[in-house]
């Protein structure tokens, strides 16, 4: 008894210490990135023998006298707590608790060194012996053991890469994967196979099973459901589906009984937990990267079953419907609402099940919205928006049923006296197709009634209220919404015009928007701005391959809409300053190469534009370079923020520049010095996203730009030694930038080394950070790329003024190339091999020869049988 109680207080001990490093480890991380970063450092930790030891713990069943927590229950707490604050370790344990027959203690130990285990062992895990409730020689597991169990299971497969032991296995096709039998991958499989078959065994018996295991199992499910086995293993998959619907049958039971209606004592968590795991697995939720969640093997193959239709068809007359006898808990109807909303969301087309039908649908949300309860109202609308948007990207050929069913309503909520379901509506709009707004616009307004655009409109702009009439939308939230419903609308049907266009007019959209954005652009409200930026954006750059010479665009505030936009680069909001930088470029472009009639009045607004948006990217470089240094860390952060868009905007205005247009080198110089500057800066602290705005906005600018800045500036020289850098880091595997970057550098590298002249060339080899080695990479690549003479020549020139820095090998190499290009150039039967912008002048598998030649350091010498040409 002393020694039990000196292991669990042990336990106890190492699980506080654990647990307050994991803490603080957490803490510490910013951004979620490198899991294992801080793992050696903060802790050490003989892991292999200590799980061992928590595995001898595990098969001890004494119980203290007094104490209902077991030796076997601490240890199963001290393995969770293990693995969640030393993962990579841990996992490479997971065969000694989760595999079957367990080969090996070790993950990668050798098969010399393979312990098996006794046979009596060797039917089942331990970890999955302890679910099914059963100790072996160790006794009868208690359920407070069996829920502490499922706690260490998900602790453990949290902590295994299974991403990358799944990618491992695909790539190596049948490769054994360290030792055993089988592969890696396999045998995870057959170990998560074990485990949800030992719950589906319990929970067909939910009468057995505590509300406490249940929701244990259901945070097991969460974390799993979403991870790379399921889509490659189908019998996995099938398996945890089989889970799924006995869960879900469970629930259905359940709601039917009063223990969870509404004055029957009270919601079952057991419930609420069902209802999450399952909505996990529906997916249909934004990542931070923008990314959506997609739906889960799992969940899709449980959605196919008809009992899971009977099932939400119960569900969704529970919330939607208000003659029902009883009514959910408020807490879980909201997750179940929020299950029903992802469901829409991504399989929009179980509403054609036999007992959830569209018009059962249709029918339930009317009645929805036509509720006199705001909340109930809103609740209607948010199912129209997951549905639409579901419909848009799986079936988007329902749009008769979309606006007969939903539309008429839309346009009711849109003059309804909540500003929540106004905004709510206004949202809706946003997500019609094309085909929708056909559709709408083909019907004619009553007398008493605008018209669902005119309509949407009018909720764009602030009005003032008095006792008779309403002008406007006084609630900021509903003019957002609004705004960028209308930015959508410009993107749908002002961009993609056709002759069969009979009922969507473009001159008296564009007008209508053009005059409420004008307005919408100078509201007091931040988020209103923004929005109203949004829509401007997005009709110009629609307008820009929509409109046709025919059309008259002269009752159209272009000009006054213009300068309203550049005074809105200068806000105090920061979600203004974004969507005004993108905004003004697009207008910029449209005015200047469309609206020839405004084009004079644009041209000084543009050169300002330009300028501001150079400054801006100045003052973000400076202080990421740290010359900036009177600023607030607010002032910085903003910066920082806003020199993606420069850059992005810039490329934009640069496109369509001309060296014809009027100072020039004036106001294009200093915009591409900047963006060339962040080519620089690519591997210092500088965001990635700048770094490739700027390489495509380079990328982007005229050709006939570069040849006028070639004679006057050394810009081409620069922009020749920052693209040299990137490309020779990336092609040694030094650095790594993204595969965009990278091949925008090569693409500038070749039009740079195609217009460069010796001037640049000097400039380019002044810089301390060119060495010998990027000369000699240089000339391999020029090779390769069957660059001119000229080019060869300008180098050699450059190498010779840097003798003291080079060897004089370099400039003869670059000199005898030269003459051997001059030599093909003048042949008559030489077809050119001027390179074209894009650099596709070798194949892969040459610039893949490259690329190994310079990561072994190794030197390709192309002059051998140019020497022996040369002689002849």
């Amino acid at each position: 008894e002393n020694e039990d109680q000196i292991i669990l207080h042990s336990c106890d001990c190492l699980c506080i210490a654990l647990g307050s490093i994991h803490f603080l480890d957490r803490s510490s991380k910013v951004g979620g990135k490198e899991l294992y970063r801080k793992e050696s450092t903060v802790i050490n930790i003989n892991i292999q023998a200590l799980t061992r030891r928590i595995r001898t713990l595990l098969e001890r069943g004494s119980v203290l006298e007094g104490d209902p927590k077991t030796v076997r229950w601490h240890a199963l707490k001290l393995l969770a707590s293990l693995a969640r604050t030393c993962p990579r370790g841990t996992a490479a344990q997971w065969a000694l608790f989760l595999e079957e027959d367990s080969t090996a203690y070790d993950l990668l130990s050798s098969p010399a060194s393979t312990v098996l285990l006794s046979p009596s062992r060797s039917a089942c895990s331990q970890l999955v012996s302890f679910i099914r409730g059963d100790g072996g020689g160790s006794g009868i597991i208690s359920e407070r053991e069996r829920v502490a169990t499922i706690g260490a299971i998900k602790a453990l497969l949290s902590a295994m890469p299974l991403k990358l032991w799944f990618g491992m296995n695909s790539r190596r096709g049948t490769r054994q994967t360290f030792t055993g039998p089988s592969s890696l991958s396999n045998r995870v499989s057959k170990a998560l196979q074990s485990i949800f078959m030992a719950l589906h065994g319990i929970v067909r018996s939910p009468n057995q099973v505590s509300d406490e295991f249940v929701v244990e199992a259901c945070s097991l499910i969460e974390t799993i459901i979403l991870t790379e086995p399921f889509d490659v293993d189908d019998a996995l998959a099938l398996i945890l589906t089989d889970v799924l619907a006995e869960l879900s049958n469970g629930l259905a039971v359940g709601l039917s009984s009063s223990s969870v209606t509404a004055g029957g004592g009270g919601c079952n968590v057991a419930h609420i937990a069902i209802v999450k795991a399952l909505a996990k697995g529906i997916g249909g939720t934004i990542t931070p990267k923008g990314l959506l969640i997609q739906l889960s093997k799992p969940a899709k193959y449980w959605l196919d079953r008809n009992e899971s239709h009977d099932f939400l068809s119960e569900v969704f007359a529970l919330v939607s419907r208000d003659d029902r006898p009883t009514r959910i808990d408020t807490s879980l109807e909201g997750e179940v609402c929020n299950l029903i909303m992802r469901i829409l969301r991504m399989s929009p087309g179980v509403s054609n099940g036999s007992i959830w039908t569209p018009d059962y649908f249709s029918e339930s949300v009317q009645n929805l919205l036509i509720n006199k309860d705001s909340t109930r109202r809103l609740l209607g609308l948010q199912l129209i928006r997951h549905f639409i948007q579901g419909r848009n990207d799986f079936c988007a050929d329902r749009s008769s049923y979309v606006c007969d069913s939903f539309c008429p309503y839309l346009l009711c909520a849109l003059g309804d006296s909540n500003a929540a379901v106004r905004a709510s509506s206004a949202a809706c709009y946003g997500f019609l197709l094309r085909s929708d707004w056909e559709r709408l616009f083909r019907l004619r307004p009553s007398s008493e009634q605008d018209s669902h655009f005119q309509q949407l409109l009018r909720l764009c702009i602030n009005g003032e209220s008095s006792e008779t009439t309403s002008v406007g939308e006084p609630a900021a939230s509903v003019r957002s919404e609004a705004c960028k419903a209308i930015g959508n609308l410009c993107t749908e049907c002002v961009g993609l015009r056709d002759s069969s266009d009979g009922e969507i007019h473009l001159i008296p959209i564009v007008r209508d928007v053009t005059d409420a954005m004008l307005v919408a652009v100078q509201d007091k409200n931040a988020g209103v701005r923004s929005m109203a930026l949004f829509a401007v954006g997005n009709l110009s750059l629609s307008l820009q391959t929509s409109l046709s010479p025919s059309d008259n665009m002269s009752d159209c505030k272009f000009p006054a809409l213009c300068q309203c936009v550049r005074n809105c680069i200068d806000d105090k909001s920061e979600r203004v300053v974004n969507n005004a930088v993108r905004s003004a470029g697009h207008l910029l472009n449209f005015l200047r190469l469309c609206d020839k009639e405004n084009r004079t009045q644009s041209e000084a607004l543009y050169r300002e534009t330009i300028k501001i948006l150079t400054s801006k990217l100045d003052l973000a470089l400076d202080i990421l370079t740290r010359k900036a240094t009177n600023l607030s860390w607010k002032q910085r952060s903003f910066a920082k923020k806003h020199s993606w868009g420069a850059c992005h905007t810039l490329g934009a205005l640069l496109q369509h520049a001309s060296s014809a247009d009027g100072q020039s080198n004036e106001l294009f110089l200093p915009a591409i010095f900047q963006m060339i500057r962040c080519l620089r800066l690519a591997y210092d602290e500088l965001n990635e996203k700048v770094v490739a705005a700027a390489t495509a906005a380079l990328k982007l600018t005229p050709i006939d730009i570069w040849r006028n800045f070639s004679s006057e500036s050394t810009i081409v020289g620069d922009g020749l030694a920052a693209c040299l850098m990137i490309v020779y880091h990336e092609t040694s595997g030094e650095k790594k930038l993204s595969p965009q970057v990278c091949d925008d550098a090569r693409i500038l590298l070749q039009t740079f080394l195609t217009m460069t002249s010796a001037i640049d060339a000097v400039a380019s080899f002044s810089r301390d950070d060119i060495s010998a080695g990027m000369l000699d990479f240089l000339y391999s690549w020029m090779v390769a790329k069957g660059s001119k003479s000229t080019s060869f020549d300008a180098i050699a020139i450059a190498v010779s003024n840097h003798r003291s820095e080079f060897d004089i090998s370099i400039e003869q190499r670059f000199s005898s190339r030269a003459k051997h290009e001059r030599r093909r150039e003048g042949s008559p039967k030489k077809v050119s091999t001027t390179p074209s912008l894009e650099g596709n002048m070798v194949s892969v598998g040459d610039e893949a020869e490259l690329a190994v030649h310079v990561q072994r350091g190794e030197h390709i010498d192309y002059n051998d049988e140019l020497d022996e040409e040369d002689e002849l």
